[in-house]
C-alpha cells in the first residue's frame, strides 16, 4: 500500500459471511459444533420463535381479564401457563397495556432483551439508529409515517 491508499481489487476486510463461516470453521474443527448450534438456532426462529405466540399472549389477556391482571403483574409467570417459555437470562417479561390515554411504543436499545421466543425476532428497522433515534424524538411523526395517528390528547410513551 503506498500513501494514496489501498492497492485497487484489495479487499482490507472480509464480509460479514465470510468472517461468520471462518468462525464457525474454527469452532467445528476443535469440536464444538458450531454449525449445528446455527441449524437449531435458525431452526427455533423459523419454526418457534413466531409472532403467533404474541399473538397468543394478546388474545388470552383481551378474552380472559384475570389473566390480563396476572400477564401485567408479572409476564413470565403469565406466559410460562400457555406453554411459551422466555431464555434464562430473560428474568423478566415487562408487559405495558395501550390505553385510551397512553399509546406505548418499545425501542431497541440493543440489550437483547426483545423477547423474540414470544414475538419473533425483530425486523433490521427496528435495531437500525435512525429509527432508534428518531422514535425517542419524534415518536408521533414516526407513528404516523407507519400508518399510526393518534390523538393529540393520547400521551405517547417510549
Amino acid at each position: 500500500m503506498d500513501s494514496t491508499g489501498p492497492r485497487q481489487g484489495f479487499q482490507r476486510t472480509a464480509s460479514i459471511e465470510q468472517r461468520v463461516s471462518a468462525i464457525q470453521a474454527a469452532l467445528d474443527d476443535r469440536g464444538l459444533n458450531a454449525s449445528e448450534a446455527v441449524d437449531e438456532l435458525d431452526h427455533l426462529a423459523q419454526e418457534q420463535w413466531v409472532p403467533q405466540n404474541g399473538a397468543r399472549v394478546v388474545a388470552r389477556a383481551w378474552a380472559v381479564p384475570a389473566f390480563r391482571e396476572r400477564l401485567l403483574a408479572d409476564g413470565r409467570s403469565a406466559v410460562a401457563e400457555l406453554g411459551l417459555a422466555l431464555p434464562r437470562h430473560h428474568r423478566h417479561l415487562v408487559v405495558l397495556e395501550n390505553t385510551a390515554t397512553i399509546h406505548n411504543v418499545i425501542c431497541c436499545s440493543l440489550c437483547s432483551c426483545t423477547a423474540f421466543t414470544l414475538i419473533g425476532l425483530p425486523p433490521d428497522w427496528y435495531k437500525d439508529l435512525e429509527y432508534r433515534a428518531r422514535v425517542v424524538r419524534e415518536s408521533r411523526s414516526v407513528l404516523k409515517e407507519m400508518g399510526l395517528e393518534l390523538d393529540p390528547r393520547i400521551e405517547v410513551r417510549v
